[in-house]
């Protein structure tokens, strides 16, 4: 499966965009610890979803108005957004 992850400054803004992604898109997220390949210093989540919804999760983050560092391909971490 192709997979990307959104970091996200806190776990309520992950779980926050999950339930919105079932919500307004029946699409299927979960939130994971960032890796560290990608961790950015102190505390953070990520937000794992398929490639093919990344638009409409990084629209959803904008609408929350989330702290983010950006969205990242899962199999190399290679920044996406």
């Amino acid at each position: 499966m192709d997979n990307v992850l959104i970091l996200l400054a806190s776990i309520t803004s992950a779980n926050r965009l999950v339930y919105l992604l079932a919500r307004e898109y029946g699409v299927h997220a979960n939130v994971i610890q960032t890796p560290k390949a990608i961790a950015t210093g102190g505390c953070s989540y990520c937000v794992r979803v398929r490639r093919e919804y990344l638009q409409k999760a990084w629209d959803l983050v904008k609408k929350l108005g989330a702290s983010t560092k950006g969205a990242f391909d899962e199999r190399d971490y290679s920044r996406l957004l």
